[in-house]
This record gives C-alpha cells, sequence and structure tokens, in this order.
C-alpha cells in the first residue's frame, strides 16, 4: 500500500470502481464557431483553460458527452494530469471522461477530483511510457490505488481543502514574489552598490586626496602651453563645468555660461564634467557587407554585442575583422583599455572593457579617456554601468531607440580624485564577487 490509512478506510483499485471513456474527434469540416440550433459545444482541453476558442458541431456527431460537474482527465502531450469539471457539451480525444460503474453513492465528485489531483495519479499518467505520446488507456489505471473513507469524512475533507485552498493562492503567490525578488535581487543590488560609487558614499573619503578640480586646472594648463607651442590646436567648442561660490554648478562655453542642473551631489572634493571633455567619443560603423576588400583576410577586430554576450567584460578578441580599407583613418580605431557603451537597439546600456585595439559596429560608441590622470578606465567602465535608463531618456520613445555621440558627450560624468577612484574600483570588484557568491 502507498501509505497507512486510518482503520475505517479502505483501499480500492480504481478500475473496480470506475471506467474512463475516451472523447470522440469529429472532422474538422462539421465545425461552425458559433451557436446553432441543432449544434452542440464541441471541449477541447483549451476550452478549459483562460483562452478558450469555442467550437461548435451537429448534435447527431457528437459521440460522446459531458454533463455539467462531470470529471474529465486530460490524456495527451504536455498537459497529460490536468483534471477538469466539466461543461454540458461533447468532449474530444484528449479527454476522458469518469464515470461510476456502481449507482449507489459511495464518492464524493470533488473528493475524487482531489484525488486525480494528488501525486498518486499524477505520478503514475506522467511515469506511463506512452502518456506523452499516445496517451492512456483505462488499462493503464489497473494498479491504480484510491484511499476511500467513508462518504461523511470525504465531505469533510472537501471542506477543509476548500477552507486551505484560498490560504495556499495568498502563499503560491508570497512566493512567487519572493522567487522572483530573489532572482532580480543580485542585479539591484549592483546597481545599488554602482548608484552609491558615483554619489560618493561607498568608500570613506580622505581629505588629503588631491581634489579633482585641482587636478584639472594643472591639465588645463599644461593643454594651454601646448597650443602656445602650436603642438595642439585649441578646441572652440570646448566647455569647462565648475562650481561658482553659490555653490551652483556652471558650464563655460567661450565666453558664456549656462547654469546646470546636476543629477545629484557629490563630496566637495569631487567635481562634475562633460563626458565629451574628459573623454575622445569614437563612433562605430559597419562597413559594407557586400565589398570583399572590407572583410576577406581582415585582422582588425570588429567588435557586437555578439562578442560582450560570449566574453562579458573584457574583450580579448572578436568573433569578425575587417580589413584596414574598411577604415577611413586609423582614428577609427579605439586604443586598449577604453570603455564601450552600447547607444542604440535593444542592448542600449551595454558596457566593455577592450584589450586589444578595435572598432566596433554603430551599435556602440568607444570612450578614449583624454588624461588617465583625471579618469580611471576602470571607475569609468562602472559608470557607464548606470546610464542605461539615462540612455533610454535620452534616446525618447522610439520603436528603435538610439544617441547620439553628440547626446552621449552632454551627459555629465562625477569624477572623484584619481585615488578614490581606484579605491571606488576595489571596492565594487570585492562586492561582485560576493554578488557572484550569491548567485
Amino acid at each position: 500500500m502507498p501509505f497507512d490509512i486510518p482503520d475505517n478506510w479502505t483501499w480500492i483499485r480504481h478500475n473496480a470502481i470506475f471506467e474512463i471513456f475516451g472523447g470522440s474527434q469529429p472532422a474538422k469540416s462539421k465545425f461552425i464557431f458559433s451557436s446553432k440550433k441543432d449544434y452542440i459545444r464541441l471541449y477541447q482541453i483549451r476550452d478549459y483553460g483562460p483562452h478558450p476558442e469555442p467550437v461548435y458541431i451537429p448534435i447527431k456527431d457528437a459521440h460522446k458527452t459531458t454533463e455539467k460537474g462531470d470529471i474529465l482527465l486530460a490524456r495527451y502531450g504536455a498537459s497529460v494530469g490536468k483534471v477538469f469539471f466539466a461543461e454540458k457539451g461533447a468532449y474530444n480525444v484528449a479527454l476522458a471522461k469518469v464515470e461510476k460503474l456502481f449507482i449507489s453513492e459511495f464518492i464524493d465528485k470533488k473528493y475524487l477530483y482531489f484525488f486525480y489531483s494528488s501525486s498518486l495519479y499524477q505520478l503514475l499518467v506522467h511515469n506511463n511510457s506512452r502518456s506523452a505520446q499516445a496517451g492512456f488507456n483505462k488499462e493503464d489505471l489497473n494498479d491504480l490505488l484510491i484511499p476511500l473513507p467513508p462518504l461523511a469524512e470525504q465531505q469533510r475533507i472537501v471542506d477543509k481543502i476548500a477552507f486551505i485552498e484560498p490560504l495556499l493562492a495568498e502563499y503560491d503567490s508570497i512566493e512567487k514574489e519572493l522567487s522572483a525578488l530573489e532572482a532580480e535581487f543580485p542585479e539591484k543590488l549592483k546597481k545599488s552598490i554602482l548608484q552609491f560609487a558615483i554619489e560618493g558614499k561607498l568608500v570613506k573619503q580622505d581629505p588629503n586626496d588631491e581634489p579633482a578640480s585641482v587636478l584639472l586646472e594643472r591639465i588645463k594648463a599644461e593643454k594651454e602651453r601646448l597650443i602656445k607651442e602650436g603642438k595642439i590646436k585649441r578646441d572652440k567648442n570646448e566647455s569647462y563645468i565648475y562650481q561658482g561660490d553659490d555653490k551652483n554648478y556652471y558650464e563655460k562655453i567661450g565666453t558664456k555660461c549656462l547654469k546646470l542642473e546636476i543629477p545629484f551631489e557629490v563630496p566637495k572634493n569631487w567635481m562634475f564634467q562633460k563626458i565629451s571633455n574628459v573623454c575622445d567619443i569614437i563612433n562605430g560603423f559597419t562597413p559594407t557587407k557586400s565589398n570583399p576588400l572590407f572583410w576577406e583576410n581582415g585582422t582588425i577586430n570588429w567588435m557586437t554585442v555578439d562578442d560582450i554576450n560570449l566574453q562579458g567584460k573584457y574583450i580579448f578578441s572578436t568573433n569578425k575583422h575587417i580589413t584596414s580599407k574598411a577604415i577611413r583613418n586609423s582614428n577609427r580605431i579605439v586604443p586598449p583599455q577604453s570603455t564601450f557603451i552600447c547607444c542604440t537597439s535593444a542592448t542600449i546600456g551595454k558596457v566593455c572593457i577592450n584589450i586589444v585595439p578595435m572598432c566596433s559596429n554603430q551599435q556602440f560608441n568607444g570612450l578614449v579617456i583624454k588624461s588617465k590622470k583625471l579618469l580611471d578606465n576602470e571607475y569609468l567602465y562602472y559608470y557607464c554601468f548606470t546610464l542605461k535608463s539615462y540612455l533610454l531618456r535620452s534616446a525618447g520613445i522610439t520603436t528603435f531607440p538610439f544617441v547620439s555621440v553628440n547626446k552621449l558627450g552632454n551627459f555629465i560624468i562625477p569624477i572623484p580624485p584619481i585615488n578614490e577612484q581606484h579605491l571606488i574600483v576595489s571596492k565594487i570588484q570585492k562586492l561582485e564577487s560576493l554578488i557572484k557568491e550569491y548567485k
């Protein structure tokens, strides 16, 4: 026996008290899709789900029918084992109706429904080698045992289950919420950590660190010297962001000064700058695929999102390569230890660091830091990870989101002292390993 039962219960074989009758399948040529005189509804498994598709057949062709409240068992494929209380109508071959062999009342229909929903029945039909394809027949239920209580106790069991079911439904809902939270938690935690990092809340501030603005002034002075010596040209559109005495932030472009809205407060030895002020932005491109001179025997790495999906954060090589003929000038090649960020399509916001020189397709923009003294590329990588929502907002409501080089260049990056950037990166990497363990 499968388990012990009370003394006033009994075990009985399923086929000693029940018969099952498989349904029939009229030709589809006889189907109509609205009710009509002398027609009857033909029920299929889908009609007991959330998306029924009513079909009607002539009554004269309805060889297998049910009354409302009869029990139907699903016999085939992925639905095998499902149990339904029938509606009045005909039923097809994927279903079997359960009928008692005796007139006397010895079993409650709801108790029987719960029995078919139990593991005793479910394990038998799911383990049946034929059930997934050919379904099961009456003979397959020969060894199925039913634990049969007195009728009054069956009814008390049904009442108790009816009382418990709403609690089970609530528990199930809570369990699903918890499972969803656990699945999302690592990614949400990482986002929170990165947001804390770029707001200056992840590591302690060191008052001995040279403020980022002081370092920037030295870099600007060095740049002015090189301009005077004629070694570099002045950028006419160059801007500079600074904090005024009134604690507000301003952007100076030539002789103009514009007040800026900053996304959040940062520590006093940090500063804000536009991405275009601290990075050269190299836009990706796709050479004409039909031109073999651009692709055959190519040696220049050409990255797509597939390379990130395969390799992750660091890209050591690419699946596809292009030739030097595909590139108008060498400035299109992004040097190693730069950051790529996807600015278009469904993968907008994907980020990686290239370990070797490479180009990319037009989905990506490469960010090449102008001064490694001012900005650490690992810190830039983690900052870019926080940009997805800003990129989507900047792209606007379109079927194909796209953020131009100019828009990306206008994004504001918070810049801590370089020593603090290194500490932030180290802290994030330690926390990432803990998150990976949690996963």
